[in-house]
């Protein structure tokens, strides 16, 4: 079974020094290491937010701003859409600013195209 290795953080040792108090020693080693590993992971969130893109021009790239209350600036985002319309897509998401997600659009079409509205899932990882 593989091991998790992190620099700093140790797995708690097999044996409890003083077999009396074994139980409590083992709960405070195993709190303690599980209470440094998630020091390391970063935390992640899931929001859905309904959201009605704008049209975006034919042939271009534009990004667009929505609201997305507890979005962070530190956060990394991933993006779902509710569904396709053809000829567009997400090519890339960021938090602009403290609850704003920013999503830039591509047309690759002859012709205005409004990306899909809707509820939106985003994942955001914050370290």
């Amino acid at each position: 079974m593989p091991r998790f290795v992190e620099p700093g953080v140790d797995p708690p040792p097999k044996e409890a020094p003083n077999p009396v108090n074994a139980a409590d020693w083992l709960r405070s080693e195993l709190y303690r290491w599980l209470a440094r590993l998630q020091g390391l992971l970063p935390k992640v969130v899931v929001y859905e937010a309904s959201l009605t893109p704008s049209a975006v021009t034919a042939n271009t790239t534009a990004e667009q701003t929505f609201t997305v209350t507890g979005l962070v600036s530190a956060d990394t985002v991933f993006v779902n859409t509710p569904g396709l319309t053809a000829g567009t897509g997400i090519v890339g998401a960021r938090v602009s600013a403290a609850d704003t997600l920013a999503l830039a659009f591509a047309n690759v079409t002859g012709t205005s195209k409004t990306p899909k509205a809707g509820t939106y899932r985003i994942v955001a990882m914050r370290k």
